[in-house]
């Protein structure tokens, strides 16, 4: 690692350039491959799936890392773990070689302080010491978590980190060398590593700064700068690797501009979202490079000021300065506590930044050396013992941080790495298949992740994947089914064809997909790795197996979660107890804080939970307890076990901690969505939960899954009469008439609130009319209606009821009639009048539904829907100003609504105003979902228009 100019003039202490760079890259090497991980990490785990062809998307990003792992792929499937890691190990070092070489030849001659004890043609350090700037540097970037994790796991940031090096080390060789192949050299690895890394494209800017400064105008002058322009593009024509391979699919979804498309557009996103929307992020570069500017800059002797004091002020600020930007690059790269949520919480390496702070730690080590180490050549008046003994002190301490920072990363970094290198991953993946009793299944995750592991430690073991795996999120796309039926050649049928020989449009609905696995239980069974919940659920029951779940057809009407049989219990309780001695090992690690170890822990918690919720609905309440407090032991903040496990305590009569339960209710009230809790802590088993969670379903369709929680929760909540409405309700969505019906019977004979009340009385009359018209006995849905009307002549409610039920049914006539009855009653009620315009209009009446729906806009002008259909009526007969008026304030409030353009689009187009039809078209085109058959339509006239 040497210059042209020192191979035939060498600089005073070349040592420091010349020979530690090697000394440190083989230093570097020993310490990865000793620490190197034995297998893949979660961090690591996206790239063994690429190489082993797990990812069945076609590659869209990082291109390099595709072909520096390439070749990975030829060996044994054994090996591939471990040679991605040695990859990463080798880019580490060779990282590492670089940094030192780079510190070595930083400029120590910014400030008039260097340069009176510097005195060198090109500003390198030359002292005794020079070699313990770059040493440090190296030393608290080799240990600093983040890089040693990336060196031993191959994640591919390595590969990213070592072409950002190199560009930095190209500038600073040009620098002392002065040759532009320097420059040219940069230029091209620039251009492959954005390719690769979309926070290069951030760095440019200060790149065309750098190369600007250094070249000034003979850049634009010597023709340098074209070839810095052919050298750059020719390294981003990496970015059209994916986009060629792309062609060999036959897909609408994958081709080469869209698949160029995508990479830009990712790149824009991480840049955008990471680069500027987080402020922690902002603060992180900003820390990092604002150091840079006291080494970037060559600063004057004085700033005009000949005043001895604001000389010396101004030299002790600036010796401030780099003492201060020292201390805080050693404290950054030890990441204390106060950093560690907001470094989590980003989601990202931050490797390019760690390497900027320790290139700086290396220039202000060596300055601290030399300002503070080295008199001056010559100087006016010389420091006093005091001063003298603190610039020593000061050089000193730059000497035993070299020991000590060392010690103190690896004191606080080796546990970590211990911990991330430990067996829990793969003895996770181990028990997750001692899990599938049958040598040949089906399994099917939520999550890539559980899948790929058990893949991995499959291929460790030197044997494929027996089973079949599927990730159910990606069953909605032709894609995959296509990747799965040439994996699973003979088993997987490809998809059929539509009856006018077109491919089935994606999404794929979930019926489809439902109707597939069930005829592929019937080859195999299916396990779920993980507790879930969603439609697969709707056909199939799930039985702990283990870290599995086992997935059973129940019987038609069963709508009760499904109680264990003893040999289930039995066998469960054998897994179990025989991997109780791996979750003491594995509490006992929890409080380290390292994504693999969190992992297993929370997964494993996830399926203690389920296990101990299935005992509890077993009966087995003192077994479910213990396994609810191992799970809080593995996850503490287990909410779902928490509420489960105050439950628990509740039916045993024992003392129940309510502070617990407050603490968990504050929490789970702080998420977005069910979605999330559910994806975290499923399942609940507390009745106030259950019923929460019934209704929810309910109202997403998900019957079965909600007639469960809700018969369970009523079996508690036996005073609330809107659990039994909430069952009906979704047995009437269901299908399940008898059902409703037996159930307002029950309630009727019952009496009480629950049929006394006239609210509850009228939704059990909605329910049993609905029911009887879903049995094709009409009479009787009549009868039901006309008996409720009857007994409250001059009520609103029954007639609404009535309403309602007509309206559900398409009886639009029957519908009209109780609406005028309802108008006799209450003649300005805008609910009823919006009711009467939409049914006039689901007629064909749209000029009388006119004046109701003018009513309800006179009383609230904000009414939406009302002016919506006001407009779509006088659109309907021909009212066009009128129509726009309206269409025009919905712009105003629902700038996004895609009816609204539909509208206005409509209106230009029958005015023969073809520039707004376009216009509305277009903007109708950008909101409308795909799909609608609206849409289409709306394609063909905006291709006519512009064909015109």
């Amino acid at each position: 690692m040497t210059t042209d100019t020192e191979q035939w003039a060498p600089l005073p202490g070349a040592f420091a350039r010349r020979v530690l760079p090697w000394i440190i890259l083989a230093g570097g090497l020993a310490l990865y491959m000793v620490t190197l991980n034995p297998w893949v990490t979660l961090d690591s785990l996206t790239q063994w799936a690429r190489v082993t062809d797990w990812v069945w998307q076609p590659s869209v990003s990082e291109p390099l890392t595709f072909l520096v792992h390439y070749p990975v792929r030829w060996l044994p499937a054994g090996w591939q773990p471990l040679a991605l890691n040695l990859v990463a190990a080798v880019c580490a070092a060779l990282t590492l070689a670089l940094l030192a070489r780079s510190v070595a030849l930083l400029p120590q001659d910014r400030t008039k302080d260097q340069r009176v004890r510097e005195d060198g043609d090109f500003g390198l350090l030359t002292i005794k010491l020079n070699w313990i700037p770059p040493l440090l540097a190296v030393l608290v970037l080799a240990l600093h978590e983040d890089f040693w994790k990336h060196a031993v796991s191959g994640t591919g940031e390595m590969i990213n980190l070592l072409l950002f090096a190199y560009i930095i080390r190209c500038l600073l060789e040009y620098r002392v060398s002065e040759r532009d192949s320097w420059l040219i050299r940069m230029a091209f690895v620039y251009g492959l590593a954005t390719t690769n890394n979309w926070a290069l494209i951030g760095f440019f800017p200060l790149a065309v700064v750098a190369v600007v400064a250094i070249k000034r105008m003979e850049l634009f002058t010597s023709g340098l700068f074209l070839k810095l322009m052919a050298a750059g593009v020719g390294g981003l024509l990496l970015y059209l690797l994916f986009p060629f391979l792309a062609l060999k699919y036959d897909h609408e979804s994958v081709s080469f501009w869209l698949v160029l498309k995508t990479n830009l557009l990712l790149q824009k996103q991480g840049l955008f979202f990471y680069g500027y929307r987080m402020p922690f992020i902002i603060l992180a570069v900003s820390c990092a490079l604002l150091p840079l500017v006291l080494v970037c800059i060559r600063w004057p002797a004085s700033f005009g000021d000949v005043n001895p004091v604001s000389q010396m002020l101004v030299q002790f600020l600036f010796r401030v300065a780099h003492v201060g930007f020292f201390v805080v690059g050693l404290v950054m790269m030890w990441r204390p506590p106060f950093l560690e949520a907001q470094i989590q919480a980003a989601g990202l390496s931050f490797l390019s930044l760690h390497y900027l702070g320790a290139l700086c730690i290396g220039y202000f080590a060596g300055y601290i050396l030399l300002v503070f180490g080295v008199p001056p050549a010559k100087a006016w008046r010389a420091p006093g013992p005091i001063v003298k003994g603190l610039n020593y002190a000061l050089a000193g301490a730059v000497c035993v941080c070299v020991l000590a920072a060392p010690v103190a990363l690896v004191v606080k970094n080796w546990p970590r790495i211990k911990a991330l290198n430990s067996p829990w991953l793969a003895r996770y993946a181990e028990r997750l298949l001692q899990s599938i009793p049958e040598n040949q299944a089906v399994l099917l995750s939520d999550h890539p992740a559980h899948l790929w592991l058990v893949a991995a430690w499959q291929a460790r073991q030197g044997q494929p994947l027996p089973h079949v795996a599927l990730h159910t999120q990606s069953l909605t796309s032709r894609l995959y089914h296509e990747y799965l039926a040439k994996r699973y050649p003979g088993f997987w049928e490809a998809l059929p064809k539509m009856k006018d020989g077109r491919p089935m449009p994606e999404p794929l609905p979930p019926l489809f997909i439902l109707q597939r696995l069930v005829e592929v239980q019937k080859q195999r069974p299916l396990y779920y790795l993980h507790p879930s919940f969603g439609y697969y659920f709707e056909v199939f029951h799930a039985y702990p197996s283990g870290l599995a779940l086992e997935l059973r057809r129940p019987a038609a009407r069963d709508f009760q979660f499904p109680l264990l049989t003893n040999a289930d219990v039995q066998r469960n309780l054998l897994f179990w107890t025989r991997l109780a001695p791996d979750l003491k090992q594995l509490a006992a690690q929890v409080t380290q804080p390292v994504r693999d170890v969190g992992f297993v822990a929370r997964s494993i918690g996830q399926d203690l939970n389920q296990w101990a919720v299935a005992l509890q609905r077993n009966g087995r309440l003192n077994e479910a307890a213990t396994v609810f407090q191992q799970v809080l032991q593995l996850h503490s903040n287990h909410f779902g076990a928490q509420i489960n496990l105050t439950f628990n305590q509740q039916l045993r009569g024992a003392p129940v901690n309510t502070n617990m339960l407050k603490r968990a209710d504050r929490m789970l009230a702080q998420f977005e969505n069910y979605e999330t809790i559910l994806s975290l802590y499923h399942p609940f088993d507390q009745p106030n939960y259950l019923a929460v969670l019934g209704q929810l379903f309910s109202q997403n369709g998900l019957n079965r899954q909600a007639l469960q929680c809700l018969y369970r929760a009523r079996s508690y909540l036996t005073n609330d009469p809107s659990m039994d409405i909430w069952i009906a309700q979704t047995h009437l969505q269901g299908g399940h008439f008898d059902q409703v019906l037996a159930l307002a019977e029950q309630t009727r004979r019952q009496g009480g609130a629950a049929w006394e009340d006239a609210t509850n009385r009228m939704r059990w009359v909605r329910l049993q009319a609905l029911a009887y018209y879903g049995l094709t006995n009409a009479a009787a849905a009549e009868q039901v209606l006309q008996a409720a009307m009857a007994a409250a002549p001059n009520q609103m409610l029954p007639l609404a009821v009535a309403v309602d039920v007509y309206l559900a049914r398409g009886l639009v006539t029957n519908a009209l009639m109780m609406i005028e009855r309802q108008l006799r009653l209450e003649p300005e009620n805008p609910y009823v009048l919006l009711n009467q315009g939409v049914v006039l209009m689901q007629m064909q009446r749209y000029a009388e539904a006119i004046a109701p729906l003018t009513k309800v806009l006179e009383k609230d002008p904000k009414q939406t829907s009302a002016r919506l259909n006001r407009a779509i009526s006088q659109l309907q007969c021909n009212q066009l100003d009128g129509a726009r008026r309206d269409y025009e304030a919905l712009r105003q409030s629902h700038p996004n609504y895609f009816a609204v353009y539909y509208g206005l689009g409509e209106i230009a187009w029958r005015q023969g105003m073809k520039k707004a039809a376009i216009e509305h078209y277009e903007n109708y085109l950008k909101h409308a979902p795909k799909g609608i058959q609206e849409r289409q339509m709306i394609e063909e006239r905006l291709r006519q228009l512009k064909g015109k």
